[in-house]
């Protein structure tokens, strides 16, 4: 077969690295499996919503295959548990462009996106990873430089052809999907891109690629509702009109920080002067909330006390009695209270023993649990 002829022309493995930018960055694996493949059964790839289609110019012999242990072995698993292709995708001497389609999955931000993958020989190997977000579609064009759907390119192995270009080793790498507006159906596929290549070309030898794993993760948190600053040790006022959340933004200076709404003058009753209050962090983490300060002494505004990281930005949500709050910056209120609030922030040098009691977060003023009250 080309491929042991080819082989003999460097007897000596290469091994290769990919990671995957653009939509992708580097991320812990994590969340359910939404597809993966050890290509121990190449032949039933179709079955599983795989597609193939070359592209080279001419179109040779082979195209993927199951792995060739005479070559090298796989990664994990049996040894020839993994999927390759080589310079026989074209002639003699041509243009390669090669392609491996994944099944269709609907992605969303923080999906993960990993694999293996290698080279053996002094030829110069290339490899892209390109995305469609165009739902099933496996249209890729049908010359050697159409990419059809697949215009978003994630990652080129070895762009510049270099014979050394495509390491020599099996590397894993973990990628999270990020930057789509709304979980979006498309596929991601390999395309082997040589030009130049064939048995008798410059460029071209040998590529495997093994452990496939398309996770659902978690997404990166959304962003904060925009804010309006405020400083501390210092107030800020606003008027909440019915079922409203009022965001702010605070750089921590450090020491033991105090958030109360005194001064606020909601509603037309006093029992109706009753607001809620939350701190998140930049991630959108709920740290603290608020309803009363003291409930049975009919003090129905709100404070939080305690410590944060020093420099790091932190997030307020103002709202009357009867608001949710919850992580990822969800807040909101079925309050049909209106009227003036007053925000107050002020910090204090703590005693050494205070900080170790308070910690590091929030809690209501003496630690007293949000009670909900009768209506007035």
């Amino acid at each position: 077969m080309r491929y042991s002829l080819h082989h003999l022309r460097n007897p000596s493995s290469a091994l290769a690295i990919v990671g995957l930018l653009a939509l992708l960055s580097a991320t812990p694996i994590s969340a359910e499996t939404l597809y993966s493949s050890g290509f121990d059964n190449f032949a039933a790839l179709a079955g599983e919503g795989w597609d193939f289609q070359n592209n080279s110019n001419p179109i040779g012999v082979l195209g993927y295959g199951q792995g060739v242990p005479a070559v090298f072995n796989a990664a994990e698993g049996s040894a020839n548990s993994y999927m390759y292709v080589n310079f026989g995708s074209t002639g003699d001497n041509g243009d390669i462009s090669n392609w491996a389609i994944t099944p269709t999955i609907t992605y969303q931000n923080g999906d993960t996106f990993s694999f293996l993958t290698r080279s053996s020989g002094i030829f110069a190997d290339r490899v892209e990873v390109r995305m469609s977000l165009a739902g099933s579609s496996g249209d890729v064009g049908t010359t050697t430089t159409s990419v059809g759907d697949f215009g978003i390119s994630l990652l080129t192995i070895n762009e510049v052809l270099d014979p050394n270009g495509y390491p020599n080793t099996w590397t894993q790498y973990i990628a999270t999907v990020s930057g789509l507006a709304s979980p979006t159906s498309g596929r991601i596929a390999f395309r082997y891109a040589v030009p130049d290549g064939g048995f008798l070309g410059t460029n071209s030898y040998f590529v495997g690629i093994d452990s496939l794993n398309i996770l659902r993760g978690e997404a990166p948190p959304p962003p904060p509702p925009p804010p309006t600053p405020i400083s501390v040790a210092g107030s800020a006022t606003g008027t909440l009109a019915a079922g409203e959340i009022d965001w702010y933004s605070f750089v921590n200076p450090g020491g033991i920080l105090t958030i109360d709404t005194l001064g606020s003058t909601l509603g037309t009753t006093p029992n109706e002067n009753d607001t809620e209050i939350a701190v998140y962090d930049a991630a959108g983490n709920l740290l603290g909330e608020n309803d009363d300060i003291d409930f049975d002494a009919d003090n129905f505004l709100s404070a939080l006390t305690g410590t944060l990281i020093t420099g790091d930005t932190y997030y307020i949500a103002v709202g009357a009695f009867d608001s949710v709050f919850d992580n990822q910056f969800i807040a909101t209120s079925t309050s049909a209270i209106t009227g003036t609030y007053q925000l107050n922030i002020v910090t204090t040098v703590p005693e050494p023993g205070t900080v170790v009691l308070l910690g590091m977060g929030f809690c209501a003023i003496g630690c007293l649990a949000a009670r909900r009250k009768l209506a007035a």
